[in-house]
């Protein structure tokens, strides 16, 4: 069983659930990160290591979770679903599905 098989298709609103929720984590953590990194100034400055380290790992999370969302933008409705039932399939799905390429014989 490929791996390609076992990944459900989308109907085009879930698609979008699923950017949005990414897109409000990448500015919630974005904004964590804001405040972790503004707000050293404010706490005693035994306290203020913690803060830099904490904002430095949020910092590394919403770049992750940019790319992961820049990822997910790279699936797109699907131009083979029927008309009436749009559904959302990766780009390797797609290829590996329109790709007919078969060995040359020599």
């Amino acid at each position: 069983m490929s791996l390609l098989g076992a990944i459900p298709t989308l109907v085009p609103f879930q698609y979008t659930l699923v950017d949005n929720i990414f897109s409000m984590t990448v500015a919630t953590m974005a904004a964590s990160a804001l405040f972790f990194f503004m707000s050293r100034s404010q706490v005693a400055p035994q306290f203020r290591p913690a803060l830099l380290v904490s904002g430095i790992v949020v910092s590394i999370a919403a770049y992750h979770y940019f790319m992961i969302r820049l990822s997910w933008q790279g699936l797109t409705p699907s131009r083979a679903a029927p008309a009436g039932s749009p559904a959302v399939t990766s780009v390797a799905a797609r290829r590996s599905t329109t790709s007919t390429a078969t060995p040359t014989g020599s």
